[in-house]
């Protein structure tokens, strides 16, 4: 039993610390950082100011934080497509349900740790603080060896699990490409997992600091 309940509350934790990550990475000033990075500007041939400008309209589109519309046309150009506006509604519904998941596991795993604080349950805490530790950082290695395997095949696996096929392909001259190239997910996919084995990292500490402490009376 004991075992289940670490295995539980481990996997709802590493799974919290992913959910966590994820949305560091749809803050605003990531989006500008890596939208430079790999010059988006030059893409999409427009000015730095106007493609940096889309690319925040964008993560705010997607994000919920801007409602849009997004632009149809551009300056000179065609802008988003009905095509890549329907897709981005796909992922405003991806990051909703995912934002609502991660504050049900925050919500669960802290009463979790409140319950067990004031039961002395101090074992309890260190076994699932470890073990969460240990499955988040052994998790980014064996995603980045799938990935680098082949990264087309696991960008079209990981897309294949939130979207239908075909609605999330575009061409290589379509303005959403352009801002958002492959280089950017790239990018995006490195930044997450040093996100994940740090916050691993901070895991396996507070189990240390947990163990030293000498609060409670219970050791179950």
């Amino acid at each position: 039993m004991h075992r289940l309940e670490t295995a539980g509350v481990a996997c709802a934790l590493a799974l919290l610390l992913v959910g966590l990550s994820v949305r560091l990475l749809t803050v605003p000033v990531f989006t500008s950082i890596v939208a430079r990075a790999v010059d988006s500007p030059a893409r999409s041939d427009l000015a730095e100011e106007t493609a940096l400008g889309l690319a925040e309209q964008v993560r705010g589109y997607v994000t919920g934080a801007d409602p849009g519309p997004l632009p149809g046309h551009v300056e000179d150009r065609v802008g988003f497509t009905p095509e890549a506006v329907s897709h981005l509604d796909d992922v405003r519904a991806v990051l909703t349900t995912a934002a609502w998941a991660t504050w049900i596991l925050l919500g669960a795993v802290g009463i979790w740790l409140v319950w067990s604080m004031r039961t002395g349950r101090r074992e309890s805490i260190v076994r699932a603080l470890r073990a969460a530790g240990w499955t988040a950082i052994g998790v980014v290695p064996l995603a980045a060896a799938v990935a680098l395997g082949d990264f087309d095949a696991f960008f079209e696996a990981f897309h294949g699990l939130f979207f239908a096929s075909g609605t999330w392909q575009f061409s290589s001259s379509d303005l959403l490409i352009q801002l958002f190239p492959e280089p950017f997910w790239m990018t995006g996919a490195a930044a997450w997992g040093v996100l994940v084995v740090c916050g691993g990292g901070l895991l396996l500490a507070a189990s240390r600091v947990v163990r030293a402490q000498s609060w409670g009376s219970g050791s179950v």
